[in-house]
């Protein structure tokens, strides 16, 4: 079936359902259940779906969101965009499309060791507690909430690295700062993906700095780092910011598809023997990792409309975020249940 396209035009959150516009012709009904992100969406937004035989009648089905760029290429909302994002990838993650788009330069098997091409990110876990006592109105539930909450009233911050508490290997500050400049002429922007194994956030790095000066740019960044700068291994400079789960479950399977190939030995202490794809459990590794996933590049691609800025479903609180819970709680899990 050829894919069609329209605006929604009324949604019903409660019953689970919605009607789509059509330009000359009559509105289709959408059930929740054919409407991956149902619970994200609202009236005027622009769809894309394949028409199908209801009990009372043409449906929608197969209904998405439509992305920037396509045919409603004037929609430019920083939320469609993440939310676009976050739908590609937990397709992919589904099964919907199980081969992960890859960079030309990243598929030659003959790459030398060490050897960075476009297309290589970040990868770090946080410790969600640190941040909670000192951060005064940006006070939030974790330490990445902290600084998306703080980046919203900045251009910038710096995310900093704490140095190793055990073991004698040390990053090679040069590999990070390659990564960045590669990626920068190549007009990529460089990710770094950042989980606490709940969380899953995606910043864009603009640099990497292996020191700062306390007196200037302490108030660039989370005020706990002010008693720990001695402990900062080397900082990314952050200009955009987005969560994409908030589920463990998910994001889990998110950290799955981060890959360092054979070819990569950036991290590890010793040479890979196959294609490595992270996990929670991952061990023989230094972190920040250099990984590969260019699932996002995209998502910051905009300067004039930072992602950070915009309304994410994921930060929603409050009535709406129960509204939106009990949504996807009623889609997922039966009544009876």
């Amino acid at each position: 079936m050829a894919r069609e396209f329209g605006e929604i035009k009324f949604v019903n959150s409660e019953r689970g359902f919605l009607f789509i516009e059509r330009e000359g012709r009559s509105d289709l009904f959408c059930h929740v259940s054919k409407f991956r992100d149902f619970a994200f969406c609202k009236d005027g937004d622009k769809v894309s779906f394949e028409v199908g035989e209801g009990v009372k009648g043409p449906e929608a089905v197969g209904v998405e969101l439509v992305p920037e760029g396509e045919a409603f290429s004037e929609r430019t909302s920083p939320t469609l965009k993440l939310l676009n994002a976050h739908h590609a990838l937990r397709s992919r993650i589904n099964g919907h499309d199980s081969k992960p788009t890859e960079h030309p330069e990243l598929s030659k098997t003959d790459e030398p060791p060490n050897f960075i091409k476009e297309g290589y990110h970040f990868y770090k876990v946080y410790d969600p507690v640190l941040s909670k006592i000192n951060e005064g109105n940006y006070c939030a539930e974790t330490q990445a909430h902290s600084f998306n909450k703080k980046l919203r009233d900045n251009e910038f911050l710096y995310w900093g690295k704490y140095k190793a508490s055990r073991g004698n290997a040390k990053l090679n500050f040069g590999f990070f700062e390659q990564v960045v400049e590669v990626n920068n002429r190549a007009g990529i922007s460089t990710i770094l993906y950042i989980s606490d194994y709940t969380y899953f956030w995606a910043a864009k790095v603009e640099g990497v700095f292996k020191q700062l000066d306390k007196v200037t740019e302490s108030k660039n960044t989370l005020h706990f780092y002010f008693t720990e700068w001695d402990n900062i291994e080397f900082w990314f400079k952050i200009t955009d910011m987005a969560l994409l789960s908030a589920d463990q479950m998910e994001t889990n399977r998110f950290i799955k598809t981060l890959s360092i190939k054979t070819s990569n030995n950036l991290n590890s202490m010793d040479p890979l023997k196959k294609e490595l794809f992270i996990t929670p459990y991952t061990s023989n590794l230094r972190y920040p990792l250099i990984i590969e996933n260019n699932e996002f590049e995209d998502l910051f691609k905009d300067e004039e409309a930072r992602v950070v800025d915009g309304d994410n479903p994921l930060l929603l609180n409050g009535a709406e975020s129960e509204r939106v819970h009990r949504i996807i709680q009623s889609y997922l899990i039966p009544k009876a249940i």
